[in-house]
Formats: structure tokens, C-alpha cells, sequence
């Protein structure tokens, strides 16, 4: 199947001429198994521009922790330039409300869905890429009611995202970064002032009196399943005292982060990283790494006595320094619009939701996916409506825990 790509209806010889025209065309290949495309994925995502949610660990962790659902079938497109691939595009069809829709795979836990593309290739796509593309998948697969393709970043390394532009719908928040520089002194005196960061030194002097402080990337496999789950059971109590959305409390999220604690111990892209007091940890952040950007992905604290002290915090200056210590160059605090971060970024992107439908079915499902967004981003806009909405989560959440315990307790 070719993919024509110049614009304008070019015709091959005048999009080879052209500076601005993208190659002449595309061989597309369409796989279900991501096993059988390990290797070739492994050794494309080293060079392709894409977030380290691409990456083939991270697909192949999501295929572990879902097992054979039923919902959710992988459909991998391969893209090939004179039998080179330039391109994957890490589809998935999902049965939901009654409807066939395309989305990114593995795209409910990552923060940044989106395609892996040669950088060249990227250059140079016409902006029809993403539709001229997706309506060729329909063709290769008949039944796609309608698109879905969530959280997509502006841009892949720089470069403009094809598939951001495609029917898009700003995303429920954004997405915040800091330029890291060159060292810690600067970085620190650009965003706090001189008597915040005191507060801070001395915070960790407090915290200090409990025991020797020492900070760690925890790198033996034992340890990082066991603070792995630590992790996500801080996270999952901090999120449901505060009545926010908790995704990690799937079994699903759950085996996804396990696997990735377990099998990325010699992966640099993938870390955990933790704040002890005496050997115990009382903060920790799972962070990936790509591209000259860390991501800040999920990070929580051990609460009582240590929380006055802010080891979140504190962690979180020590990854900053860590960061810069490595050359990195950008602190991504990905999507979430959390108010610590504005103390901290200097840049906000917006995410976006692709969303066409093809069929009756897929008009009712996606008209329903809209109004869904739609309905988040209005109550975020509203305070005391968003204040309401976590009250009622958190109610929620308690009656569910009450009604939990009188069964347990009927037993």
C-alpha cells in the first residue's frame, strides 16, 4: 500500500525536487503481534523522534499488564520508504460504546501518545499526513467506526506532531517543562526566589534530624518492585484524599509499572528514584528519560511526621540537580496542570485529542468522547465546581471503602 506524501498532488519527480515536499511515497505494513517488530522497533525508536511512551519496553509492559483483553487489539503500522522504515505508528482498535474506534495503544497510562518518525521524514510530511494516512488504514481494516487518539503533544523532539493537527480537540489540561541550563545555582535562583530556597535547605535539615538524609536511582530489581508498589500506594491514597481521578489504582496500571520495575533495571530511559531517611524511603519518582528531556511521571510521599518536612519536594530538587549534573536539558513536568509546577516551568504546550467518525456508530461514540472532554475542561475552568467534584469523589470513595468493609465484615 502506498502513501503518497508530496503536497499539492505532487507528482514523484517534483516532490523529489522540492525542498519543502515530503518523500514520494510510503509502503505501509500492518502488524498485530508487537512481538514479531521487536527488533526492528528497538533499533528504530534509538534514532526516531518520539516520546520514551514509544518505546517498545513500554508497549510491551502495557501487552503484559492487559493480557488477552478483549476490548483492545494492537495494529501497528509500518511505514517504508524504498524498504527503509521511516515511520510506526502504534495503533490499537478499542471496542467502546458500542463502536470500533482507532487509538494510540497503551495510551491510558502514557502521558504523550503519538507516532515514532524518522526526524528527516518528519521535516518534511504535508500537513494531510495523519488523514491521508488513517483513511489507508481504514482501507487495509474495514469496521473502524471513528478516531480517538488521546494526549498528543505539539511537537516530537522540536518538530511539528502531524497527528496533533488532525481533527484536534485541546486535551483536559496541558503540558509544562523548564530548560534545565547548566547548573543548579542559576536554575534555582530563575524560579525561587533567595528566601524560598532557604525555607528549603532548612526543611531538609528538619528532615535530616530524623536520620541521614541520602538520595538514590534505585537500581536492584527487587528493590525497585517492592518501592514500585510502595509508590503507587502513596499515589493512590494522596489522589483519593485530594478526590482526583486515580488510574493507578487498575490492576492493569499496576502490573504495567511493575513490569517496568522489573525488567528496565539496565534501561537508563526508565528510573526510580528515592529520598531516604535511615535507609527508608520517604519520597519516590518514577522518571523516563529521552531525547535530552526527563519526564516527571509519577512521584508521591510517605505521609505522617516525615510529610511536614515536604520530601516530595526535596526529591524533587535533587532530580533537578541530578538532571543538570547529566546534561540533560529539559525538566518535562508533562500534562497536569498541578499548581507546584508553575513555580518551577517556563514553557506550556498544549495536548490534543484527534477525533473523526466514519459511521453512524462512531458519530454517537465520539459525539459522546466530545462531550466528555468538553465536560472536564468547563468544570476545571470553574473552581468551585472543581472543588465540588473532588468532594464528591472523595464521598465517593469513602461510601465505597464503608460498603467494602460491611461486606467484608457480613462475611
Amino acid at each position: 500500500m502506498d502513501l503518497d506524501v508530496a503536497e499539492g498532488g505532487m507528482s514523484a519527480e517534483a516532490a523529489e525536487s522540492s525542498s519543502t515536499a515530503a518523500a514520494a511515497a510510503f509502503d505501509l505494513s500492518i502488524v498485530r503481534d508487537l512481538e514479531t517488530v521487536r527488533e526492528d522497533w528497538l533499533a528504530f525508536e534509538k534514532t526516531a523522534a518520539a516520546t520514551p511512551f514509544q518505546t517498545y519496553q513500554w508497549m510491551h509492559a502495557w501487552q503484559a499488564a492487559i493480557g488477552d483483553r478483549k476490548t483492545v487489539s494492537p495494529l501497528i503500522v509500518l511505514g517504508y520508504r524504498h524498504g527503509r522504515l521511516v515511520f510506526i505508528l502504534p495503533f490499537a482498535v478499542e471496542r467502546r460504546r458500542g463502536a470500533r474506534r482507532l487509538i494510540w495503544f497503551a495510551h491510558e497510562l502514557a502521558d504523550y501518545n503519538g507516532p515514532l518518525i524518522e526526524p528527516e521524514i518528519l521535516k518534511r510530511l504535508p500537513e494531510s499526513f495523519a488523514a491521508d494516512v488513517i483513511e489507508r488504514v481504514r482501507d487495509l481494516v474495514p469496521g473502524i467506526d471513528h478516531v480517538f487518539l488521546a494526549k498528543q503533544p505539539e511537537t516530537l523532539c522540536g518538530l511539528p506532531n502531524p497527528f496533533a493537527s488532525y481533527r484536534g480537540v485541546p486535551f483536559t489540561c496541558g503540558a509544562h517543562s523548564a530548560r534545565l541550563g547548566d547548573n543548579w545555582q542559576d536554575f534555582s535562583l530563575a524560579h525561587r526566589s533567595a528566601r524560598s530556597l532557604r525555607r528549603l535547605r532548612e526543611k531538609e535539615k528538619k528532615l535530616a534530624r530524623q536520620g541521614d538524609i541520602t538520595f538514590e536511582a534505585i537500581n536492584s530489581v527487587a528493590e525497585r518492585e517492592r518501592l514500585m508498589d510502595r509508590l503507587v500506594a502513596w499515589k493512590i491514597g494522596q489522589l483519593r484524599a485530594r478526590g482526583d481521578r486515580v488510574p493507578f489504582a487498575d490492576p492493569a496500571a499496576q502490573r504495567l509499572l511493575r513490569e517496568l520495575a522489573r525488567a528496565t533495571r539496565d534501561d537508563a530511559r526508565f528510573r526510580l528514584y528515592a529520598l531516604k531517611s535511615e535507609g527508608r524511603a520517604v519520597a519516590l519518582a518514577f522518571c523516563l528519560v529521552g531525547h535530552g528531556r526527563l519526564i516527571y511521571y509519577l512521584c508521591a510521599y510517605e505521609e505522617g511526621e516525615t510529610a511536614r518536612h515536604s520530601p516530595g519536594l526535596l526529591l524533587l530538587i535533587h532530580i533537578f540537580k541530578a538532571a543538570i549534573d547529566e546534561g540533560l536539558e529539559v525538566f518535562d513536568f508533562s500534562n497536569g496542570d498541578e499548581d507546584y509546577k508553575a513555580h518551577w516551568i517556563d514553557r506550556s504546550d498544549q495536548i490534543f485529542v484527534s477525533l473523526k467518525a466514519f459511521t453512524v456508530k462512531g458519530r454517537i461514540a465520539a459525539a459522546a468522547d466530545r462531550v466528555e472532554l468538553q465536560t472536564i475542561r468547563w468544570v476545571k475552568r470553574h473552581p468551585p465546581l472543581l472543588r465540588l467534584a473532588n468532594r464528591l469523589l472523595r464521598l465517593w470513595w469513602r461510601l465505597g471503602q464503608a460498603l467494602a468493609g460491611r461486606g467484608a465484615a457480613a462475611s
